[in-house]
């Protein structure tokens, strides 16, 4: 156990801060969030403590908070004007409490399959918010490698400005921010709507409370070898089940999810859900799975753009 969750384990202090602040820790940056300027305060000095403890200094604070942000630069903690930093390879933007992420620098003067890879793989994208590009960009590194083309040999002139098409969308995209804050109500449900199609399939995840708020979106490319859209539809609804108990550990405690439901526009694949009957190995196992990741959950049907 690192030293840091080593000392968050055994220091005597309320439990709940010491657990919030664990879950708050990742390698050597530590982030949080409360209700209001008050309570954010409070948790940040309660950090403070607990780390001093242990001779450990926490350090380069930054709030959007502007009350708590001045209180931090007269102890020489925070700077006094903070626009624009990176938290875990994610731009925010703290006077409007925004994030933007950050796409590939640079452009190759050869274009090779290497650097077609290098670039796709260069978009760190945990949210999913450039998968309508970036999913392009697999694809198009997957044609790539069924046509065996060579690591380090120029890409087929035809297929050059497709690339180009694709990697300008990927570029313009990294200039859309979008909120932190992804609600504003305790009491939330959890909606995730999954598709496919015979090159992709991947699913979105939504809180819904008074309004709905995308929380997460991902994808993938489909397999090389073919499969019908039944079974890609089915696969699409395990990669959905995956985001569910994803996105549900991730904000249990924080907020109180009621309710988890999994629309899928795909009605073979409805009934192999609520079949009894032992079906081929392919859909059994991806069925267990599913229903292994997320038991509580409801699936539902959307067909023809009515709900079913």
């Amino acid at each position: 156990m690192p030293p840091i969750q080593k000392h968050l384990s055994v220091v005597q202090e309320d439990k709940a801060l010491t657990v919030k602040l664990r879950k708050g820790l990742y390698i050597d940056n530590l982030q949080g969030t409360k209700e209001d300027e008050d309570a954010l305060q409070q948790l940040c000095w309660d950090a403070l403590r607990v780390y001093s403890s242990a001779n450990l200094s926490l350090r380069e604070w930054v709030t959007n908070s502007v009350k708590l942000r001045k209180l931090l630069h007269l102890k020489g903690l925070a700077s006094e004007v903070q626009n624009k930093v990176k938290v875990l390879g994610i731009h925010w933007l703290t006077d409007m409490d925004m994030l933007q992420l950050k796409g590939h620098e640079g452009r190759p003067t050869v274009l090779t399959k290497r650097e077609v890879l290098s670039i796709t793989a260069g978009v760190f994208d945990p949210l999913g918010v450039l998968l309508p590009g970036t999913i392009r960009a697999r694809k198009f590194v997957q044609y790539l490698w069924r046509i065996e083309c060579e690591w380090d040999v120029p890409i087929p002139e035809d297929k050059e400005a497709e690339w180009q098409g694709i990697y300008e969308d990927m570029m313009n995209s990294t200039s859309i921010v979008f909120p932190r804050q992804v609600t504003d109500s305790k009491k939330v449900m959890l909606h995730l709507f999954s598709d496919a199609s015979t090159t992709a399939y991947g699913g979105v995840a939504y809180l819904v409370s008074k309004g709905s708020s995308k929380l997460a979106i991902k994808a993938k490319v489909a397999p090389i070898k073919p499969l019908t859209i039944p079974k890609l539809e089915l696969t699409a609804v395990m990669l959905e089940a995956c985001l569910a108990k994803y996105t549900y550990e991730a904000y249990a405690d924080e907020l109180s999810i009621e309710n988890i439901y999994l629309w899928t526009d795909n009605q073979i694949t409805l009934y192999w859900l609520s079949s009894k009957k032992l079906l081929p190995v392919y859909v059994q196992n991806r069925i267990d799975e599913t229903k292994g990741l997320v038991p509580d959950a409801e699936f539902r049907c959307v067909y023809k753009g009515q709900r079913q």
